[in-house]
């Protein structure tokens, strides 16, 4: 049997238990070791391709994926997902189906693509990455969460942090032009997506070989909301205080020595500037 190795997040939104996932391997004649998200990850993920397993599968959601592709981007490793996570964005963009036992057939056949992975200061991403107000939900979301729960946590989250937007003064360099601007919200894609009404979602290729970025140029509350409220009705592309590029490369400059920067959902502080940049056809998923 071929051994795959299985990064998994005990605490992934839907997470099957570890020994039900483990027989649906077995089924597709897998031999699957099991290894949790933990701080000693990339030994872990070094051990075992040393031991010559080349399939590693995150088994959550998108925060789980983050994690293996540290360690596998620019190697001949593939990656399977199994999206037991809460969102799965990753998984839609690949047309993974949400079903377990459908995803590890999937595995199973081994079919891969070389997709682009982005990159912040040395951290791979495969979503989206951003400053200002999503992390500042992040952050807050999980203050309110021990005392009313996850969803509600999270709309009471993004209600305050709208009504009470973080401000950042900028410069952005895009295609070697300076931009300056004070901005609420910078949003980094791994190629391009779509706006919808219920936010950033859908992206057509995964390598096209350029960043999207989205900026909220206003540092009026007043604008902030009215911006939100069309990005809901999915017209943000009209708005004259938003901006939007598709480039190779972005450097973020501010005055603050550390920001907090999103990276697939998981919220970690950067030092500026912030150099993003992007890697080619340099992950090898199973599709």
């Amino acid at each position: 049997m071929k051994r795959v190795c299985v990064i998994y997040n005990p605490f992934a939104g839907s997470a099957p238990w570890i020994h039900e996932l483990k027989e649906e391997f077995n089924q597709q004649q897998l031999n699957a070791v099991f290894v949790p998200v933990q701080a000693d990850l990339s030994k872990q993920i070094n051990k075992f391709i040393k031991q010559g397993i080349d399939t590693f599968v995150a088994a959550g959601g998108d925060g789980t994926i983050h994690s293996a592709v540290q360690e596998l981007v620019d190697t001949n490793c593939k990656l399977g997902v199994l999206p037991v996570g809460t969102l799965n964005h990753f998984a839609k963009d690949l047309s993974i189906p949400i079903d377990v036992k459908a995803a590890i057939a999937v595995i199973a056949k081994g079919r891969t693509e070389k997709v682009d992975v982005a990159e912040v200061n040395g951290q791979a991403f495969v979503n989206n990455s951003s400053i200002g107000i999503y992390p500042h939900i992040v952050r807050t979301r999980r203050l309110f969460h021990a005392f009313i729960g996850k969803w509600p946590a999270l709309i009471s989250a993004s209600l305050f942090v709208l009504l009470r937007p973080p401000r950042y003064r900028l410069n952005l360099v895009v295609d070697g032009k300076k931009v300056s601007c004070t901005s609420p919200f910078v949003f980094v894609g791994n190629n391009s997506y779509k706006i919808s009404k219920t936010g950033f979602t859908n992206r057509a290729s995964l390598n096209s070989g350029l960043l999207s970025i989205y900026v909220v140029r206003s540092d009026s509350r007043k604008k902030i909301l009215q911006l939100f409220f069309k990005a809901m009705l999915g017209v943000a592309n009209s708005d004259q205080n938003f901006s939007q590029y598709h480039v190779p490369a972005l450097t973020i400059h501010s005055r603050r020595p550390r920001i907090s920067v999103s990276l697939d959902g998981e919220v970690k502080r950067l030092k500026t500037p912030l150099k993003y940049s992007l890697k080619p056809q340099s992950l090898n998923v199973i599709i």
